[in-house]
């Protein structure tokens, strides 16, 4: 029997797959949106920075990415937020949803302005903040600046 992970809204929820040959249902969305559920493609999306001195710098997305200020260990580098700790947060893509996930820093992170204290599911457009830092999941063909590839 084969299963699929989807996200809505942050929530994960695991339903059967369609047998061969049946018509694709979308899984309805708390609220009724069934816009808001998504899943995530690492090739479609990037993260960038939405203010401070990296306000604009982009890094696109690899299956897992440390968001940090130690270069010997991050990939996504925030060296100058001093209130951002060494390996502060991870972004990971995994069977089609992309999460994040607080590694223990010292100031949190934040996503939609919430403290997180387990993996979030992201979503396109959805910001959060590792110490002062506001980033943002976008996408990755945008023209309006460059971004570094992880």
């Amino acid at each position: 029997m084969l299963f699929v992970l989807g996200v809505c809204r942050r929530k994960f929820s695991l339903r059967r797959a369609r047998p061969c040959g049946a018509p694709a249902r979308r899984p309805a969305c708390a609220g009724g949106n069934s816009n808001a559920h998504e899943v995530l493609s690492i090739m479609a999306y990037a993260l960038e920075a939405m203010n401070g001195p990296l306000d604009g710098k982009r890094w696109e997305l690899a299956p897992a990415v440390v968001i940090g200020r130690d270069a010997s260990v991050a990939q996504a580098i925030i060296a100058t937020d001093s209130a951002v700790s060494r390996r502060h947060a991870q972004v990971s893509l995994e069977h089609g949803v992309l999460t994040i996930a607080d590694l223990g820093s010292r100031n949190g992170t934040l996503v939609d302005g919430v403290p997180i204290a387990q993996p979030v599911a992201l979503m396109r457009g959805q910001t959060f903040v590792v110490g002062r830092t506001m980033l943002g999941v976008i996408d990755a063909g945008r023209d309006d600046g460059a971004a570094e590839d992880l």
